[in-house]
């Protein structure tokens, strides 16, 4: 072969490889097309997070399928009757934004409702999320998705790790104390960033491509990923697996994780409980003051259900998920105690979720915490309807 022809070799190999490249270009873009039609990318995308100085962080506007504030609904309204705020169990986690709690609670009292939560916030940043954002949709009511799972921890967190709120800090609380919370959140955030082929461009494709998202199942609205429940490894620390006593595995649990943030002898925790139970309260003046309706949702964590039930449950961490189950009761009754005490409307999502068992499950059965569609829709369906109610409007 001349080097002539050699080169005309390589040109036509060249255009046939620059012609595929367009080819698949245009298919990819036509599946992404397709896709973001068949699947709302807030279901999918990875969002971009900004920094708050109060919140700490926060969705970036219009990022990843949320709308102009950063939340998970098509878009900002003028009104809304209801308004929810909480973390990742009241933003909806897996589960579709049409099947979280609120999204079912809008469809079952016809009510516009705005779903005014994200995961990471807890009882601070539900505080200044009802006085900085609320107001602007001209609600009738405000209801709160408190967790119990985490929220006591990260109000301890909000007031002794970052600066801004120093005034609600208790001075009888020890340095030491404040020390190891801190190295705690230290030892959580040094997590590394991930080392595998292509990391980068992986990252962008999830914040951008819906066709990535859906081919690798690296979401967890993608139920596939999450019900591998029959692969859960028994030796995972911190761990646990739920059992029916047949032997069958029902889910996978992470008492460890819970117990770090719900040990009463703990007192960061017991902290946390009195600055939550203070906020609590300071969010009922403010609705009382504004004529609004205000309504706590207790959310229980997934241990508490599954160990509430007579259906025998066997865990392979007996002592461990025992341990959850016994501080959490003390801090849901502390809690409710409290509530009663202050005359602001509760209630406990407890019974609720574990009614739903043994013939259907309100969780996923990997070792995810959040509720499925079942139990998203168990919440929902037990509030009360005196809390969505609208009154009506007055005749001038």
């Amino acid at each position: 072969m001349t080097s002539v022809e050699h080169g005309g070799l390589i040109r036509r190999l060249a255009a046939r490889t620059a012609l595929a490249c367009v080819a698949l270009a245009i298919a990819g873009l036509a599946a992404e097309g397709i896709l973001r039609l068949a699947f709302d990318p807030v279901d999918y995308l990875l969002p971009e997070l900004e920094d708050d100085a109060l919140l700490r962080n926060r969705v970036a506007p219009n990022s990843a399928g949320h709308d102009a504030w950063g939340y998970r609904n098509t878009h900002v309204p003028g009104k809304a009757d209801i308004v929810t705020i909480g973390d990742s169990q009241t933003y909806g986690i897996g589960a579709r934004a049409s099947l979280a709690w609120p999204a079912q609670l809008a469809r079952r009292t016809r009510r516009a409702t705005y779903n005014l939560a994200l995961g990471s916030y807890g009882p601070l940043e539900y505080e200044q999320l009802l006085q900085q954002k609320s107001l602007e949709l001209r609600p009738s009511a405000i209801i709160l998705g408190l967790y119990l799972g985490n929220d006591l921890l990260d109000a301890f967190n909000a007031v002794y790790l970052r600066p801004g709120r120093e005034s609600l800090r208790h001075p009888e609380v020890p340095e030491e104390v404040i020390r190891d919370a801190r190295d705690t959140v230290v030892r959580y955030s040094a997590r590394k960033r991930s080392t595998k082929a292509f990391g980068g461009l992986r990252y962008w494709l999830s914040r951008h491509s819906v066709l990535y998202r859906v081919a690798t199942l690296s979401t967890k609205t993608s139920l596939t990923r999450i019900e591998m429940k029959y692969f859960l490894p028994e030796d995972k620390p911190g761990h646990a697996i739920a059992r029916t006593p047949g032997g069958r595995v029902i889910a996978g649990l992470t008492p460890g994780r819970r117990l770090a943030a719900l040990d009463m002898e703990s007192e960061s925790v017991r902290e946390g409980l009195r600055l939550t139970c203070e906020v609590l309260s300071r969010m009922n003046e403010f609705c009382r003051q504004h004529e609004l309706t205000f309504g706590v949702v207790v959310i229980p964590t997934k241990e508490s259900v599954y160990s509430h039930t007579d259906n025998g449950y066997v865990f392979s961490a007996p002592d461990l998920v025992d341990a959850v189950t016994t501080n959490e009761s003390l801090a849901r009754r502390l809690v409710i105690e409290h509530m009663a005490d202050e005359q602001i409307p509760f209630l406990d999502a407890l019974p609720h979720l574990t009614r739903e068992l043994p013939n259907r499950q309100p969780y996923h059965g990997g070792y995810d915490g959040h509720p499925n569609a079942v139990g998203y829709g168990a919440i929902a369906g037990a509030i009360p309807e005196t809390w969505c109610s609208v009154p009506a409007e007055t005749t001038p």
